[in-house]
């Protein structure tokens, strides 16, 4: 495996991992409230991990359809 194909691996990798992570807090917050959450996160950093999400998905497509 050469370096690119790492960092693009590594990069698929970490995005899937974040939004799947993203995807269980939102499940947790759902489903349990504030009261017992012991992860606390305000709208700014909701909008700016949907944001970063956003961009990284496009990314990926755009190098996914060069290859």
């Amino acid at each position: 495996m050469g370096k690119k194909n790492f960092v693009l691996f590594l990069f698929e990798t970490m995005v899937q991992l974040w939004s799947l992570f993203l995807f269980l807090l939102i499940i947790y917050k759902y489903f349990f409230g504030t009261s017992f959450s012991f992860i606390t996160i305000t709208r700014p950093e909701f909008y700016l991990t949907g944001l970063v999400s956003l961009v990284s998905t496009i990314v990926l497509y755009f190098v996914r359809s060069r290859k």
